[in-house]
């Protein structure tokens, strides 16, 4: 595969997922924003040392978006997951420019603590389970 073919597909995913994002949110949609973080995720993976560390404030968005409403939680719950996002994208992102060097550390820390909130998030059938 060529080197434009490759960049023309990671430049497709991103613009997808551009696209779906809006129609995530206005659908409320988790599968959709899904779908939009897995490929922002995609392209910002070998764009790492240039555009990638933007991008995947787009992919924290999404992914933030996506379990908001997987979990059906309220605008003030989603508010904080997304003040969240940004606040590790703050902190990771310069951090691994200045001091590390080591790119995969822009997703892999964040990835960890998404997949640690989402763990400690209870289920809708969990909220339903104690309402009763």
């Amino acid at each position: 595969m060529t080197y434009q073919l490759a960049a023309a597909f990671l430049w497709s995913w991103l613009i997808l997922s551009i696209m779906l994002t809006p129609e995530g949110f206005d659908r409320r949609s988790w599968k959709l924003l899904w779908l939009a973080g897995l490929l922002s995720f995609a392209f910002s993976l070998p764009a790492a040392l240039s555009i990638g560390p933007v991008v995947w404030l787009l992919t924290a968005v999404q992914v933030a978006g996506a379990v908001a409403f997987r979990w059906r939680l309220s605008w003030s719950g989603w508010a904080n997951l997304m003040l969240l996002g940004i606040l590790i994208w703050l902190v990771v992102v310069p951090a691994n420019l200045l001091l590390f060097h080591w790119p995969p550390l822009v997703f892999l820390v964040p990835l960890a603590m998404v997949a640690a909130a989402v763990a400690t998030l209870r289920g809708p059938s969990e909220d339903r389970a104690t309402e009763r």
